[in-house]
């Protein structure tokens, strides 16, 4: 797969240089897929009901998103969740 930004009309995203095998559980599986299209500029290489597989280059997946069967929404401000994640996209600002 290649890393060409303009399948999605816009040449100025940057995806990022190290993001490996993030696997998310998600109620919102379209929601999420279409979030990631568009962020990372990257493409569903496997689909079903339950799991989706997104790349931006030769992986097989950078993210995996899955809708667990029985899986209930957080409520908003619950404290569980991701914390931290580092995404590094091999730009250096001075």
């Amino acid at each position: 797969m290649s890393s060409d930004n303009s399948r999605h009309g816009d040449n100025s995203l940057i995806p990022p240089a190290r993001l490996s095998h993030a696997v998310l559980r998600t109620t919102r599986l379209e929601e999420m897929i279409q979030w990631y299209r568009i962020v990372l500029g990257a493409e569903v290489l496997y689909r079903n009901d339950v799991i989706a597989f997104l790349a931006y280059d030769h992986e097989h997946h950078r993210v995996a998103l899955a809708a667990v069967p029985g899986l209930v929404e957080r409520p908003k401000r619950s404290e569980e969740g991701l914390v931290s994640c580092n995404i590094e996209n091999g730009i250096t600002r001075c």
